[in-house]
């Protein structure tokens, strides 16, 4: 006689199991990262958040995939990783910076893109791309490797454009905030300069919705909804 059959179990998936906590180790990453770059850098939390959420929604209208602009939105935040390895005494230098000062300064691109490639995963990789690139302009005379135009990646372009623009309308230590009108007009004479200028017309087409995620997170109002904000509250002078 048979025994009981046993009701058939569906296979679990393993592989998307694994994705899902591939995907969360990376994000996890991301966000330690973030804590220990903002205990040596005056720039907030806020700002890097927005400029991850900026960097996204410029990726988005430029025609990138959902996929490639969100995971944007969690490596531009990581542009400046790489002061990490800069010297206090020209990170947190009150005044202007010399010649010598400058080109020690310049190195965070690389120190942050060897501090993130190398791990074989793509979030880190797009972080490692997006340091290493930040500081590049359209016309070539950028750093730290003079690319030029298209040679730049995308993801370096855009997170360019959107980086100068918040940090202007932001107060630092060494500067008030410049009012929108300045902003828009220094980023208007830099298209084709400094930044790419299709990015440029759809930033400027698409002004408001900018505006709008600043509003949404400022620097006042921001902290306390991320943990790695306690952790960046103490803070020193910086560039």
């Amino acid at each position: 006689m048979d025994g009981p059959r046993l009701e058939s179990q569906p296979p679990r998936d393993i592989t998307v199991d694994a994705l899902a906590l591939l995907d969360k180790a990376q994000s996890q990453m991301i966000h330690r990262l973030r804590a220990a770059s903002a205990l040596r850098d005056n720039e907030t939390a806020a700002h890097t958040d927005r400029v991850g959420q900026m960097a996204r929604h410029l990726a988005l209208l430029a025609g990138c995939e959902a996929d490639f602009a969100a995971q944007l939105a969690l490596a531009a935040p990581l542009h400046d990783v790489g002061k990490i390895g800069i010297p206090d005494a020209i990170l947190l230098k009150p005044g202007p910076l010399d010649p010598a000062e400058w080109d020690v300064m310049k190195t965070h691109t690389t120190i942050g893109a060897d501090i993130l490639m190398g791990s074989g995963l793509p979030l880190l990789d797009l972080a490692a791309e997006v340091a290493l690139c930040h500081h590049e302009r359209w016309n070539g005379q950028g750093y730290p490797r003079a690319l030029k135009e298209t040679a730049i990646p995308l993801s370096g372009r855009i997170v360019a454009l959107v980086d100068v623009f918040d940090a202007l309308m932001s107060a630092r230590p060494y500067k008030a905030p410049w009012p929108l009108s300045r902003s828009l007009a220094y980023i208007a004479a830099e298209a084709g300069v400094h930044f790419d200028p299709s990015l440029v017309r759809l930033f400027m087409n698409h002004i408001q919705d900018f505006i709008a995620i600043r509003e949404r997170d400022r620097d006042e109002g921001a902290r306390g909804r991320r943990p790695w904000r306690r952790i960046a509250k103490r803070r020193l002078p910086a560039r």
